[in-house]
Formats: structure tokens, C-alpha cells, sequence
């Protein structure tokens, strides 16, 4: 039987990329033994009867399509706060977004996933198109950031629970000798951990263009299966240059992507 605590956190509209991300889920949900939390978000009380009819008749059709156990909850509000209200209180594992990928590329993500996304302390995966959340290559991108290796616990707990196979990215716009070697002694870091824990791993390196791109061209490249990156919350220029990339990267690819946000560091490495 699933967890019901720390369930998997989906933000419902009942739009078909919602849908989508709620079905995706699945897999998700069984390998972590979690439940579901179905959440609305309503701007006034009005109305919340027929919408609780259509969260009781989405619950009973996952429940029945999935085994898996499933609740729902409204809330009144605007809808990044509430859903980040809401994650703070019942700390889940994952929020799961489905993003609607229409209309202008600038607003693909929207404001409302931007907002979750950057400012959420539990990671966010954000589905852009249908695919089963069966995770069979992971790839991590690292740079020379402090904050970039943080990801790797996370990772690291999803390859032990899919099999999976890691791809460490290395990523350098510039391809500056001192800052080569040293991004490749944080790759080997990587590795070498990954191996210890007996995990499948493979290293590449990428440089010479936008750092967005080579992350997604790679990505789509090596047919990996969900791209994890870091977001920040705090709007240092540096911080604002990293969700701003982390918007690209999610706009730029039909692979789920994990934002996972940085703890805080004082002037030193992850390692």
C-alpha cells in the first residue's frame, strides 16, 4: 500500500497537460510508495461544489487505472502561493507540473511554474509532453557553480531506484583551459561517488555555445529520459541567471525536467 504521507503533489486545472502529468505520475508514484494529492486552486469560495465532483471523479478513475491511493484538496488563493503553502505544510516528495506548451516561447512556462519552480523547496518535475516517468537515463549537468553538484544526492536516490544510467554533463561556455581542469575534477567527484554506490555513470563534456542549448541538444541527443538542474531562489545577478536558464531548458525540451533548489553555501563547494 502507498505512503499517504509526503505523497507526490499535483496541481490540478484539469487541462490536458495536467491530465497528462497526473497519468505520467504513475510510475513515479509506485517506485517511491507514495500517494497522489490532487490540488485546486480556486480565487474565491464560489463554485468549489462542482469542482470537488470533478476531483472525487478524477480521484476514483486513478485509483482505478493505477491501484494507487489518491486524495484531493481545494484551496482559495492565488495559485503559485497556495501551491507553495501547501508543499511547505505537507512536504511532498515531488511537485509535478504539466506544462501547456502553446502560444509564444516566452511563455511557455508561465509565470505561476516559474514562481513554484524557483521558489519551491521540493524538487519540481515539469512535463512538457506525454511520456511515462520510467527513468532510464538521467542526465546531470555540472558546471563550476558552487550550488551545481547539489543535485547529486537526488540523482543519486533516483538511479538507485529506476536502474538508471547517469550521464554527467559537463558544461563550460568558454573553453578555458584552468577552468577545463577544474571542471573536470569536479566531474571525476561525481563519478567516482556514483561508482562507489554502484551506480551506472558515463562522463561528457560540452562547450562552446549557450549553456541552455548544449544542456538540451545533449539531452535529446543521448534520448535521456529526464534532465535534472538546479534553480535559485535568492536574486543575486548570478542567482537570476540561473532561472533564467532553468526557464530556457524547460521551454527547450519535451524531457521532464527536475528543478532541485540549492541549499545555501558560504563561500565553498558541494564537495
Amino acid at each position: 500500500m502507498s505512503n499517504t504521507s509526503n505523497p507526490i503533489l499535483i496541481p490540478v486545472d484539469f487541462s490536458e497537460p495536467c491530465i497528462a502529468a497526473i497519468k505520467n505520475s504513475y510510475v513515479l508514484a509506485k517506485k517511491e510508495n507514495a500517494s497522489l494529492l490532487l490540488l485546486n486552486v480556486q480565487a474565491k469560495k464560489s463554485g468549489a461544489g462542482l469542482v470537488q465532483d470533478k476531483l472525487e471523479e478524477l480521484k476514483n478513475e486513478i485509483k482505478k487505472e493505477s491501484g494507487l491511493e489518491v486524495e484531493w484538496k481545494i484551496v482559495f488563493g492565488k495559485v503559485a502561493n497556495m501551491i507553495l503553502k501547501v508543499a511547505k505544510e505537507i512536504e511532498p516528495r515531488y511537485i509535478v507540473i504539466g506544462l501547456n506548451k502553446k502560444g509564444d516561447q516566452n511563455e511557455f512556462i508561465g509565470s505561476m511554474t516559474f514562481r513554484v519552480i524557483s521558489r519551491s523547496n521540493t524538487p519540481v518535475i515539469c512535463i512538457n509532453k506525454e511520456r511515462d516517468m520510467n527513468f532510464k537515463k538521467i542526465v546531470m549537468p555540472i558546471d563550476l557553480s558552487k550550488s551545481s553538484r547539489q543535485k547529486l544526492p537526488k540523482v543519486l536516490h533516483l538511479a538507485q531506484r529506476y536502474d538508471a544510467e547517469v550521464d554527467i554533463l559537463l558544461v563550460l561556455e568558454e573553453n578555458h583551459p584552468l577552468n577545463k581542469q577544474k571542471l573536470t575534477l569536479y566531474g571525476n567527484q561525481v563519478h567516482d561517488m556514483l561508482v562507489k554506490k554502484k551506480v551506472k555513470c558515463v562522463t561528457h563534456f560540452v562547450t562552446g555555445g549557450k549553456y541552455h542549448k548544449m544542456i538540451t541538444k545533449h539531452a535529446e541527443k543521448v534520448e535521456a529520459d529526464l534532465l535534472v538542474i538546479m534553480t535559485q531562489a535568492e536574486y543575486t545577478y548570478m542567482e537570476l541567471f540561473v532561472d533564467k536558464t532553468a526557464m530556457h531548458i524547460i521551454n527547450g525540451t519535451d524531457i521532464p525536467v527536475l528543478s532541485v533548489r540549492p541549499l545555501k553555501i558560504e563561500g565553498r563547494t558541494y564537495f
